[in-house]
């Protein structure tokens, strides 16, 4: 048997397909990264500011008289955003002074402007002005805890006003403005300000939702995400580690079996779609089944082919990205380790990051495994290399349209497919499944099910096959 197997692996290690595919999966890897580290990033404020958009309004406010009832909200409005985008110019877009700005700067801004051309009011034009002046002075201090400090004074201010009366929201706000001071978050575009708003609005949903009655499956599932969120970033607050960062070696490797699932696929498709039409097609089944092994065993040992190139390729592309991630990125990140919120424990659970993405690759193997027995089922019942590579990729991209419908419509005889049942990420640390009524031993039973029914038709035909006109 060792020997059919030793016989199968040398015939795929002398495809040229094979060594194409690699050389595209590493090709596709290094762009990847480089997309990545060159092009990806988070800016604060998106584009509402943008260049081309402050010309237009400076084109169009040349049109308007300040003097005209009629034209002057519009050009209040239009300065106020050129004012605004002026005084961000000075900064980068990255600082903490470019968020307070977005956050504050552009309320004095509109205000003074207001008070300028639409009230003209001279008294609270000096003021507003001097409150302007005081506020960009603040600016260039580079005092960042003095604009929380005095958010934290306003809120509690506000507080106060409610007197026994509670505000949710108001709470959550001096909450997360205390966090900020205790744990010297600055604003701006920095991981520390990301998971401090990522805490706030989490926190906001899990309260929404803790504070229904009756609730959808659709609603548990989010309320599960909201609270994974929020625990993670408390996590990332508490013990000052950058776990949301999806640009950088840590982040990419740990989806390294989603970001790369396709070529996964082809790969095995590619290999199991052929294994066994092509000894047909060349007529070399012959030589292979005068050999003194039973049909069964010889099949079987292209079968274990199959998997062994399943476990082949996703062993290579994980090495694949670890090395090139660590050149592009550096390896100091992979000391961080993989943070997930187990719902069945309550608790943060901490994994090493290359123990964690083996761990998301076998909950993912159903889903190549099956699809790989698909082709060598085709192969085998049809001995149409091109039949059997076409239909098994067309059933997986149709697989997410299926998924898809089973979920948004709740069409609950589609639990029964194999396609929803195939991903066991889905189960890990005790998430909620995407389709009510899912759980381990079902999907594992549905699976084996679907295998048996590709696999029994295939042995049953290659052992009968004539091979007479071959």
């Amino acid at each position: 048997m060792s020997s059919l197997i030793k016989n199968e692996i040398t015939k795929i290690l002398k495809k040229k397909s094979l060594y194409i595919m690699l050389i595209i999966i590493f090709a596709f890897i290094i762009i990847s990264n480089a997309l990545y580290k060159y092009t990806y990033s988070s800016v604060i404020g998106g584009s509402y500011y943008s260049e081309s958009y402050i010309n237009i309004l400076e084109e169009e406010i040349k049109k308007l008289n300040p003097e005209n009832p009629a034209e002057v909200g519009d050009y209040v409005t239009y300065k106020s955003d050129i004012d605004t985008y002026n005084l961000l110019k000075q900064y980068d877009k990255n600082s903490w002074q470019y968020e307070v700005i977005l956050n504050t700067g552009a309320e004095y801004i509109s205000e003074l402007n207001y008070a300028t051309y639409q009230e003209k009011d001279d008294k609270k034009v000096q003021e507003l002005t001097n409150q302007y002046n005081s506020f960009v002075e603040a600016l260039n201090s580079g005092d960042w805890r003095r604009f929380a400090e005095e958010e934290l004074n306003i809120a509690k201010q506000n507080q106060e006003l409610l007197g026994e009366n509670t505000d949710p929201m108001l709470d959550l706000q001096i909450e997360t403005l205390q966090m900020r001071l205790d744990y010297n978050i600055e604003y701006g575009n920095n991981y520390k300000n990301q998971a401090l708003s990522k805490y706030s609005e989490s926190k906001i949903q899990v309260l929404e939702y803790e504070g229904k009655n009756n609730i959808s499956y659709d609603e548990k599932i989010a309320y599960q995400e909201a609270k994974e969120d929020f625990e993670k970033s408390k996590y990332a607050l508490e013990n000052d580690k950058d776990i949301f960062n999806q640009a950088n070696a840590r982040g990419i490797l740990l989806n390294t079996f989603s970001e790369y699932e396709l070529f996964i696929i082809i790969t095995v498709v590619l290999i199991a779609g052929a294994i066994v039409s092509e000894e047909f097609n060349k007529g070399t089944i012959k030589l292979l089944l005068v050999r003194p092994y039973s049909r069964a065993k010889i099949l079987f040992a292209k079968y274990v082919v199959v998997l062994l190139t399943v476990v082949f390729i996703m062993v290579a592309i994980l090495i694949m990205q670890f090395i090139i991630g660590g050149i592009f990125f550096g390896f100091d990140s992979l000391s961080i380790p993989a943070v997930e919120y187990n719902h069945n424990t309550n608790s943060i659970v901490e994994t090493n990051v290359i123990l964690s993405t083996i761990l998301t690759g076998l909950a993912k193997m159903p889903i190549y495994i099956l699809i790989g027995t698909l082709a060598f089922a085709l192969s085998t019942l049809f001995t149409n290399t091109a039949v059997a590579i076409t239909i098994s990729l067309l059933g997986y991209m149709a697989s997410s349209m299926v998924n898809q419908f089973a979920y948004y419509y709740n069409l609950e005889w589609l639990k029964y497919f194999v396609t929803p049942n195939w991903d066991f990420t889905q189960f890990l640390n005790g998430k909620l499944p995407l389709m009510e009524g899912l759980n381990i031993p079902f999907s594992i039973v549905i699976c084996l099910i679907y295998f048996a029914i590709m696999m029994i038709p295939t042995f049953i035909v290659f052992k009968k096959k004539n091979i007479k006109n071959i």
